[in-house]
């Protein structure tokens, strides 16, 4: 994934909060193979994530029995299906969690559904997603439905952030369709039962909590650091990957950097995947060396420059996402 400033999150419903489009589609089978047994999953599968008309277009052709797709939906909406659906039975619980830990980073996090405001109301409130959004948008307040982008470009400006900072979590086609046109970043949650054709997507994940590495906020993450006042060193354990050689290297650095200077070193990664040291010290501190603070820390980018190099290149491919291949050509291209 490029990466570039994000300020907002959004989520699409169904298929991704609520793993509902599964469930839907053996109600739509069955009423389908009443007008004609011979109708097949693989004929009803581009129904999802279409417009009404679109979807209910599918189902006419599907069934090819004379009868309008005004008619079939209308008949089918005599039956009430999604009054049966316990949707709590299919939620993904770390939508939830995933969505709180965005709003703990920063982000702004929203719902744009294709669903009708009544029903995205009720699975709201089964599933307690309701708080956690900013905003929720349905399709139902526009013309055109997803692949059209318009609901994105609602729920932008609504939000007050530029399309170019929206993140989208998505699965459909035409869904993974609007994100783009509107100019957004979108992830695609893989899903290989109903054909979704997601190559046009940023990224692909097999679980919503995957989005997290991509978005690490908007502040900085503190790698490790050293207290000559606790006399205590700091390592962040969500870097516990690294190798022991490199944590006992950081350990060295941070602990003699206290020894020599005084006041407190952290070492942090910006939210662009730079690796910087911070330095603080009590205002009382009289004993503080601020003049060899400056000259110890140039000695550092100095003479640590390949370990700290290879650090912000670890901190960008694990958590940022960066391609590999694409870090090395910028780097061929710097030089």
């Amino acid at each position: 994934m490029e990466h570039k400033k994000i300020s907002a999150v959004i989520f699409d419903m169904d298929g991704v909060i609520v793993d509902s489009e599964f469930v839907y589609m053996d109600y739509l089978l069955e009423f389908a193979r009443k007008k004609n047994p011979e109708v097949t999953m693989d004929q009803l599968n581009p129904m999802v994530g279409l417009s009404r008309k679109d979807s209910w277009t599918v189902m006419k052709n599907a069934v090819d029995n004379g009868q309008t797709w005004e008619e079939l939906r209308d008949e089918f909406a005599v039956l009430d299906i999604y009054s049966q659906v316990d949707y709590k039975k299919i939620f993904r619980p770390e939508a939830y969690t995933t969505a709180m830990e965005l709003k703990k980073r920063g982000y702004k996090v929203a719902l744009a559904s294709s669903t009708g405001p009544k029903l995205i109301a009720r699975i709201m409130e089964e599933t307690g997603m309701r708080p956690v959004f900013d905003l929720i948008v349905s399709g139902g307040q526009f013309k055109q439905s997803k692949p059209n982008p318009e609901i994105y470009h609602y729920t932008a400006k609504t939000l007050g952030i530029p399309e170019e900072e929206c993140f989208v979590v998505e699965d459909s086609t035409v869904g993974i369709q609007a994100g783009k046109a509107a100019g957004m970043t979108v992830a695609a949650l893989e899903d290989d039962r109903f054909g979704f054709d997601q190559s046009q997507a940023d990224i692909q994940i097999r679980q919503i909590s995957e989005i997290l590495k991509f978005l690490p906020g908007t502040e900085n993450i503190v790698l490790c650091g050293a207290s000559s006042y606790e006399q205590k060193y700091y390592f962040n354990q969500d870097f516990k990957a690294l190798p022991d050689h490199i944590k006992k290297e950081l350990q060295i650095m941070c602990v003699l950097f206290t020894e020599d200077i005084g006041g407190v070193l952290t070492m942090e990664f910006t939210p662009e995947g730079e690796l910087e040291f911070k330095v603080q010290a009590d205002d009382k501190d009289y004993l503080f060396d601020e003049i060899g603070s400056g000259l110890k820390i140039r000695q550092y980018q100095r003479e640590k420059k390949e370990l700290l190099e290879s650090l912000e290149l670890y901190y960008r491919v694990v958590f940022l996402g960066d391609s590999l291949a694409d870090l090395e050509t910028e780097e061929e291209t710097d030089a």
